[in-house]
């Protein structure tokens, strides 16, 4: 789904081209329209450290914790089992575990065909399986299906997630896959 705000750089080339869309009046030294502090919708910029200085590393955090992965479509043959994967990478037992939604739809009509909740404790993994045979009955030969998962109370990202094929019989991964968070803007 496409947001209907528009593009970072194309708000920022507006504001350029037109100042008084962002309010801004004052002239730069150089005699050129200056917008400051001019935030497009996207991440806070991050601060910048002077070179030659050192500054303490800093966790990233976000204020609601909360985190959406959602992969493209997979095929899954008969013998296949999908695995979708996530793991808590954080080794700080100070900070809240998160609890992890997955689960997996049947293109092309997004029927929900399994889901789990778990709390996902520092340094733990688990995975969610789908085999062939458990979306058998609608008289294809290979499914496509898409994976997604909600992780809440992930304030620092820790969270990974990634998606395999597998063949049943013989263990030997098919395809595999990082699935990365999709952005706060196509939420």
């Amino acid at each position: 789904m496409r947001s209907s705000r528009p593009s970072g750089v194309l708000l920022a080339l507006l504001l350029l081209v037109f100042p008084a869309l962002a309010g801004c009046d004052r002239k730069s030294p150089a005699g050129g329209e200056k917008v400051e502090n001019a935030n497009l919708g996207g991440p806070t910029p991050a601060k910048t450290v002077p070179t030659g200085t050192h500054a303490p590393a800093v966790e990233p955090t976000r204020p609601s914790g909360k985190r959406q992965f959602k992969s493209g479509m997979v095929g899954i043959a008969k013998g296949q089992i999908a695995r979708l994967n996530i793991v808590n990478t954080s080794d700080d037992l100070k900070l809240p575990s998160p609890t992890i939604f997955m689960g997996y739809t049947l293109n092309p009509r997004s029927e929900r065909l399994a889901q789990t909740t778990v709390t996902l404790h520092p340094g733990v993994s688990t995975f969610l399986d789908l085999s062939w045979d458990a979306v058998a009955g609608h008289g294809e030969k290979r499914h496509q299906v898409r994976a997604e998962v909600t992780a809440v109370n992930d304030p620092t990202s820790a969270c990974v997630v990634t998606l395999e094929v597998f063949d049943n019989e013989t263990g030997k991964t098919m395809v595999f896959q990082h699935i990365a968070e999709i952005s706060p803007l196509s939420r």
